[in-house]
């Protein structure tokens, strides 16, 4: 059975934990690797261009055994190890969670 690693957040220490994992663990295959982003309407912090600049530093394609989700939690269920999401449940054995901000494109001034 495929251990489930899940990362809930949308900061650079999210992304980081991403790069990190899919260059390690998330390669094997007996593990499995999720990040669990905000819901369409919020942009992640680690990933808005005003907020890094023009050039974007931070991007998303380098992780490649990722899965990356944009979903809203619902609720988490520790003793169970469940999160449930707008979109179904998710299952972990670990559960690393960022208490970080994301922001809404109309709160940025260009």
């Amino acid at each position: 059975m495929r251990k489930q690693i899940v990362i809930i957040g949308a900061t650079p220490l999210c992304l980081f934990l991403a790069e990190m994992l899919d260059q390690s663990v998330a390669r094997l295959v007996h593990i499995d690797v999720r990040w669990l982003t905000g819901p369409g309407q919020a942009t992640p912090l680690a990933l808005h261009p005003t907020v890094l600049g023009n050039s974007l530093a931070l991007k998303t394609d380098k992780i490649n055994h990722v899965r990356i989700g944009r979903v809203r939690i619902m609720s988490i269920s520790l003793p169970d190890r469940r999160i449930i999401t707008d979109k179904g449940v998710v299952n972990y054995d670990w559960l690393l969670i960022d208490q970080g901000q994301a922001i809404a494109d109309v709160e940025l001034k260009t």
